[in-house]
């Protein structure tokens, strides 16, 4: 009874669990984690992942081992943000999680705030934190939501800190399908119709539009030829540049130009799902639904005058050591082999 009247006075925690060496350890309904559940880290960094399963496990990356795992969604978590190094305002550890609703943790796993969203709504996939303590966050919808993080800069406690929902975005006319920041001062949105948007951090207006058609979908067969499937940030000396997986191809854009950079057109025979910048912002790295996989030099990509055939790396030797495994010399030529759909 004694137990029960302490239970009973605690705050509100969420449901947690505890892995141990050999067995799994239930929480019993609170609002927060026990207060040992990273006490088993054995390095200064924990990594947290999100599932379809609306929970969030911590592991110890050291060692692969869950800490722990937190069950507070209501659905599917989509995006999990590190805030912290962000110019959030907050002086705090800060991460923030999205899926049906958006949630923000300290870097202890207690769950701060909970901003419910419309039940309606689609997911949360993507989130950035941007200037003024506020963060943008992108949906399968036509505008991206925004919001303000109000709180003690230096508490970690709950009800500490606080979510606001603020305007939305509007100006995409199909769903959003990637947000990311290129800036302190900018950050740039892509839609299935193409269009990218690029945004001010600190008035949150739309200052240039790329990749902009105004017939948009084909007639026939509905399809958006145009679609903007990702975008990525480049490194220096591009720094400031990103590139945008458009159809079978990608191009490299400026905030400050209209037009694209470099565009390559037919980079895989089929449509391109992904792109990732290696080696220190030396190369591309594209990926498609056929399950090809391709290498590019961005010096030559950019600055070369032979063009995309050439930034294809075009030499074994020019595949940087440990990025092609257990090719033959044809696929490490530049197409680094089809990982079979």
């Amino acid at each position: 009874q004694q137990q029960q009247q302490q239970q009973a006075q605690q705050p509100h925690r969420p449901h947690t669990h505890r892995n141990t060496s050999s067995h799994q350890r239930h929480g019993h309904g609170h609002n927060q984690p026990d207060l040992g559940l990273l006490e088993g880290l054995q390095s200064d960094v924990a990594l947290v992942t999100g599932s379809s399963d609306k929970t969030l496990r911590v592991w110890d990356p050291s060692n692969g081992q869950c800490l722990g795992v937190l069950s507070d969604h209501r659905g599917s978590v989509k995006v999990v943000v590190n805030l912290d190094g962000a110019n959030h305002g907050l002086s705090v550890g800060l991460f923030c999680t999205g899926g049906t609703d958006v949630c923000m943790w300290s870097h202890s796993c207690r769950l701060l705030t909970v901003c419910r969203r419309d039940s309606a709504s689609s997911d949360v996939h993507s989130i950035i934190p941007i200037r003024n303590s506020r963060l943008v966050a992108a949906s399968d919808a036509c505008e991206l939501e925004t919001y303000e993080i109000h709180g003690a800069p230096s508490s970690s406690y709950v009800g500490a800190h606080d979510l606001r929902t603020l305007e939305p975005l509007r100006g995409h006319r199909e769903p959003v399908q990637s947000l990311v920041a290129l800036s302190e001062a900018q950050f740039a949105s892509a839609s299935l119709d193409g269009a990218i948007m690029l945004w001010s951090t600190l008035t949150l207006t739309c200052f240039r539009k790329l990749n902009w058609f105004e017939s948009y979908q084909d007639p026939k067969s509905h399809a958006f030829p145009h679609r903007v499937e990702m975008l990525a940030v480049l490194e220096p000396p591009l720094s400031g540049c990103f590139v945008a997986v458009i159809h079978h191809g990608f191009a490299i854009f400026s905030p400050s130009d209209d037009a694209p950079l470099v565009r390559v057109r037919c980079a895989h025979a089929s449509p391109v799902t992904y792109c990732a910048v290696v080696e220190g912002g030396a190369y591309l790295m594209t990926a498609a639904t056929d399950g090809s996989v391709r290498l590019w030099d961005l010096e030559l990509l950019y600055g070369g005058p032979s063009g995309p055939d050439a930034a294809m790396l075009s030499r074994a030797s020019s595949v940087p050591h440990g990025l092609v495994h257990n090719g033959s010399e044809a696929s490490a030529l530049g197409d680094l082999g089809n990982m079979g759909g």
